[in-house]
């Protein structure tokens, strides 16, 4: 869990267990299977996936963009309804999930992201924190059920291998050079640092310190740069120019700033073997015929419960 956490949270961030409302109240939205979802949590919820959008796409336009909110609301919509169905079938499973095992999870995220990343996850997310152990305790039923109505599921030898004889070129790792870089703002920075490197400071060290790409991290390693791969003309041209050990006596300038480029070995094209591959294979089949299974298995569920839409009366 502690892994997959961030995506979790972003690809379901909209687990909120719904609420108790009496029947006839004009504060529900819907009933599944005579459960109630309340206007509140419709608004609540329909409000983060705005915010989620408009912090990939943009700012929504309330008169220009009604498509856009229109297919937000109804999936809203759709997903609550979901969601209460998930946590009916997981009670009818007997699967149980404490508060203590929710409230681990969050505090592994928190530890993760640190305070100020979580304070900028909460405020960009739009969720309190009551609301967000809420969703992750739904979540965690989400799987758990999945786990147990997948769990017949299998992959065969046959299959596994047809899908490597399928897909050769997947499984091919193309040559060319290994490429590193640091990459500043302005050409006099990118000139200082060519003095400490002619100085002999060492390379990935200055560029951990100075560099502004995330590659830095790495020492400014870019990993394998060939004729294919998908980098600015100008750095590509530069870089593959290069022979193992040289380092651009120049700055070379592109849309994002000054680079400064080191090769690294040389590479020829390598297809992994059957064997190398074969368990990661197994298992990438194995989540997809589940995905499938499952999705087959909350359709179905959907499809025989007894859900009532108020939105419209």
């Amino acid at each position: 869990m502690k892994k997959r956490l961030i995506l979790i949270l972003v690809l379901l961030v909209s687990f909120i267990l719904p609420g108790c409302a009496a029947k006839g109240d004009s504060n529900v939205i819907a009933t599944v299977n005579g459960e109630n979802i309340t206007a509140e949590q419709f608004d609540g919820y329909y409000n983060m996936l705005k915010k989620g959008y408009e912090s990939e796409m943009g700012s929504i336009d309330e008169a220009k963009d009604k498509e856009i909110l229109k297919n937000i609301k109804e999936k809203a919509y759709d997903d609550l309804v979901l969601q209460v169905l998930i946590k009916q079938e997981a009670e009818k499973e007997g699967i149980k999930v404490t508060d203590k095992e929710v409230e681990d999870d969050l505090k592994a995220f928190k530890d993760r992201i640190g305070e100020e990343g979580y304070k900028d996850f909460i405020a960009k997310m739009g969720v309190t924190e009551k609301e967000l152990l809420r969703q992750l305790k739904i979540e965690k039923m989400y799987m758990e059920l999945k786990e147990k109505v997948t769990s017949d599921v299998k992959v065969s030898d046959e299959e596994v291998r047809k899908y490597y004889e399928d897909n050769q070129r997947i499984f091919t790792e193309p040559g060319g050079i290994r490429i590193y870089h640091i990459l500043v703002d302005t050409d006099t920075e990118a000139r200082e640092i060519l003095k400490k490197i002619a100085e002999g400071q060492d390379f990935a060290d200055l560029a951990k310190k100075y560099s502004k790409c995330p590659s830095k991290e790495k020492g400014g390693d870019l990993g394998i740069v060939n004729e294919q791969t998908n980098f600015v003309p100008e750095f590509k041209e530069a870089a593959l120019k290069l022979t193992p050990g040289e380092i651009t006596k120049e700055p070379v300038k592109t849309e994002f700033g000054y680079h400064i480029i080191k090769a690294g070995e040389r590479s020829e094209a390598k297809k992994a073997s059957f064997e190398e591959v074969k368990e990661e294979i197994k298992y990438q089949l194995l989540e997809q015929e589940k995905n499938e299974v499952f999705r087959q298995y909350l359709q179905d569920l959907k499809n025989e419960a007894d859900i009532v839409d108020k939105r419209k009366e």
